[in-house]
Parts: C-alpha cells; structure tokens; sequence
C-alpha cells in the first residue's frame, strides 16, 4: 500500500518540474513512479479498491497532462530551430552573393 501513497507525490513532482521545464527531473521521477506502478500486483489493487483505482486515474491523469505539456515544448523548440535554420540559410545567401 505504500506505493499507492507514493505514486500521487511523485505526479505531483512531475507536474511541478515541468512547469519549471526541469524535462530531466520530470524523466527521472517518471522512472521512479513507473517502478511504483510496476510493483502493484491484483492483490494490492484489490485490497486498495476505491483508493487504488483513483491513484490509477490520477497517475493516467498527470501522464496525459505532461504528454501535451511535452508537445507543447516540442512544437515551440520546432518553431525556433526553423527561425534558426532559415536566418543560416539568408546568411549564407548574403555571404555567398557578396562573393
């Protein structure tokens, strides 16, 4: 039962440390919470009941929550390479033509 009183901390870190784009601490405490996830066997789940199946919806919850967050993050790198990419290539052009 302890890790059912574990798994809603460590979403809870994981939500902080994305809003702080700490993407490394988010990782880590992700392996932790899955190693958490992984050690609930039926008869946990069963003697938890009520409390089990929300800490399950909760974990399920925070992961699509930090899935979009992450998608998020990726699009506007995405949006930033290519500002980077297309101001490379008009210097090369600049460059290229002067010569």
């Amino acid at each position: 039962m302890e890790a059912l009183a574990q798994i809603p901390v460590l979403g809870e870190a994981m939500l902080l440390a994305a809003q702080n784009a700490d993407w490394e601490e988010v990782q880590r405490l992700d392996d932790e919470r899955y190693a958490l996830l992984a050690t609930l066997d039926l008869d946990t789940l069963v003697k938890g009941g009520e409390t089990a199946r929300t800490v399950l919806e909760e974990a399920l919850q925070i992961t699509e929550i930090l899935l979009k967050l992450a998608r998020e993050v990726r699009a506007d790198h995405s949006d930033e390479l290519g500002a980077v990419q297309r101001g490379q290539r008009g210097a090369r052009a600049y460059l290229s033509s002067e010569g």
